[in-house]
């Protein structure tokens, strides 16, 4: 919903969110009628198109969008034009739907099209500034499906690029895409319970928005849909003084969010200013006032829950303190099943790889509990936190035993047995432990939650015991999403290690060849090779400069690692156990490792499998 309001903007001046569907289907009616009856030029066609795309996504028919959006692509240069923007804005119809694997595909595509055409580009020409701003829009748009998904660090980190490409424009251009990325930076910011940073990115938020709204009322007659992010900077604030129990100044500035929220009209963003009254009033003890918020929230925006869980548990809480017991258990029920929805969904669609620290949404379970003895259900209360706590570490500790322990058992093998034996054991080693970390994530996930509903159904009506129930759930949802990872089994191996090696400032990722699926095996062993020698190059060689090339044909794929480290002798020096994972697994696919270096000289890896297991 947030990044419809840009293309909006882009393509007709709006007064409210009311507005749209009438502006966009007579905008509609008129191109369809020119596309039909008019013998157009191919760059006129390819704008036709293009504005069909974007009116269809304005009134979020996005299956009418995609057929002009692609139109549009299928024209000679329709890739290319405006920088690659209508690539993202592709991607853009499936991340209003919640498809995000397949927005990410979009979004990585027109991140490269856009690069090449600055890259290709001179003197701020047509190529070169087109392609700045589409980067910038990508990369915010980027930002904020992370966000949306759970994954604080890859939405830091492609917020951080849009800000950073922002300032290669001229002032001015693109300048309503800054409250987009800045209220990420400043949401990623107070989730981590950097207050200072997030108000003071919140702030600017909001004053650059304030500022456009001024502008647009100026120059076009009406905001152009920049109340939006005026009531979000608004409410980002608010929600800055909650977390400084600043309650007064908390309710003033979420008052103001909602006259904001409601000149704009779009009935979402109301009902997130309204959960946010709830949230302040559930912290100051008011349960009933908090209760109130959420009924008004629901009946604003029936499918808020979907996005934002946790407002059926502070309703939860609401109907405990109003003495209504059948309704708080309807609320907890209602909680843990969209709780576990909104999980079995990231697990199938969240694009986040191995090495990516995830962290999950902020979640208030601020729950009361039935009448019996304070004194011992507190006791209980504490020892289940403890339980979920020593579970969540048992099961990581559980995880790094195994996979040391088959470790030790490959090479015993490996000395005892036949060559056509140890193979076929290394390749179940490797299912396995692909299988174990999709097992111990879902096993902690669904574990935690059962544990959780059984413990609030025998506790007394203590707000410290919820806040202490809702750390341990946090803690254990952050442990089970980072064992989790879909961007290697949806997107391929090009696409993942491309997107990994964008983490670092030095290392730069080169593909040639042909792009097709490997095995899920050999594109997890390489994928895995690859962290490995990065993280080697980086902490043992302190290289400066690393590259990473990946080559495939129909047969073969390599992969090689150089960097311009210290190097050392590889006839004297006894490698890692990184270096020892690479060369046992490799055997496995009947494949070979290769290793160049010598000190001062740095080194290069080069790892070659067979496309198909058995090759």
């Amino acid at each position: 919903m947030i990044l419809r309001i840009f293309l909006l903007m882009l393509l007709i001046p709006l007064s409210s969110y009311g507005q749209e569907a009438q502006n966009s289907h007579a905008i509609i009616d008129s191109l369809k009628n020119l596309l039909n009856t008019q013998k157009l030029t191919v760059k006129k066609e390819i704008k036709v198109c293009a504005s069909l795309g974007m009116a269809y996504i304005s009134i979020s028919e996005f299956d009418s969008a995609r057929i002009y959006l692609n139109r549009t692509l299928s024209l000679p240069g329709g890739r290319e034009f405006d920088g690659g923007r209508f690539i993202t804005n592709l991607g853009n119809s499936y991340g209003f739907q919640g498809r995000y694997a397949e927005a990410l595909k979009y979004y990585m595509e027109a991140l490269k099209v856009s690069e090449n055409l600055v890259a290709s580009g001179k003197d701020f020409d047509y190529n070169y500034r087109h392609g700045k701003l589409n980067i910038v829009r990508t990369a915010a748009n980027l930002a904020e499906v992370y966000y949306l998904t759970g994954n604080r660090e890859q939405a830091l980190y492609y917020a951080e690029r849009a800000r950073e490409e922002q300032n290669f424009l001229p002032e001015g251009l693109g300048a309503y895409m800054i409250p987009q990325y800045l209220y990420v930076i400043a949401s990623v910011y107070l989730d981590r319970g950097e207050l200072d940073g997030a108000e003071e990115i919140m702030r600017e938020t909001y004053e650059i928005a304030d500022s456009l709204c001024r502008i647009f009322i100026r120059d076009y007659g009406n905001p152009r849909g920049m109340y939006w992010y005026v009531a979000y900077g608004e409410e980002g604030l608010a929600r800055v003084s909650l977390a400084r129990k600043n309650y007064a100044e908390a309710l003033e500035r979420n008052t103001e969010a909602l006259q904001y929220a409601e000149l704009h009209g779009d009935p979402s963003v109301t009902a997130k200013v309204l959960a946010t009254f709830s949230d302040i009033y559930q912290a100051q003890g008011n349960f009933e006032e908090s209760g109130r918020f959420v009924r008004k929230a629901l009946k604003t925006y029936p499918d808020y829950p979907k996005l934002h869980p946790e407002v059926l548990s502070n309703m939860a809480a609401a109907r405990l303190f109003a003495g209504d017991r059948e309704g708080t258990y309807e609320y907890i029920r209602l909680y843990s099943e969209q709780m576990k929805a909104n999980t079995d969904k990231q697990f199938r669609e969240t694009m986040a790889g191995m090495e990516i620290q995830y962290e999950t949404e902020k979640k208030d379970l601020r729950i009361s509990y039935l009448e019996r003895n304070r004194t011992l259900y507190v006791i209980l209360l504490v020892f289940a936190v403890l339980m979920i706590a020593f579970a969540a570490m048992f099961f990581r500790q559980r995880l790094e035993h195994v996979r040391h322990e088959r470790q030790l058992a490959e090479t015993k093998a490996r000395q005892e047995k036949e060559e056509a034996e140890t193979e076929a054991r290394e390749k179940g080693i490797l299912e396995g432990e692909m299988e174990e970390q999709k097992r111990i994530a879902v096993e902690l996930h669904h574990g935690v939650q059962g544990l959780l509903m059984e413990t609030i159904q025998h506790l007394d009506d203590k707000p410290e015991a919820a806040r202490m129930v809702r750390a341990a759930h946090e803690e254990v949802r952050r442990i089970a999403a980072k064992l989790m990872s879909k961007t290697l089994e949806m997107c391929g191996l090009r696409a993942a290690l491309e997107d990994y090696c964008r983490q670092f400032l030095n290392v730069e990722f080169y593909f040639a060849g042909t792009e097709m699926r490997a095995s899920r095996l050999v594109e997890n062993f390489l994928y895995r090779s690859a962290q490995e020698l990065i993280a080697n190059s980086l902490k043992h060689a302190e290289a400066k400069e690393i590259s990473v090339h990946l080559v495939q044909d129909e047969e073969q794929i390599y992969l090689t690692v150089c960097d311009d480290g210290k190097g050392y002798d590889v006839t004297e020096t006894f490698p890692g156990i990184g270096i020892e994972y690479i060369r046992n697994r490799v055997k496995a696919f009947g494949g070979t490792v290769d290793i160049a270096s010598s000190p001062g000289n740095g080194t290069e890896t080069i790892v070659a499998v067979g496309v198909k297991e058995n090759t």
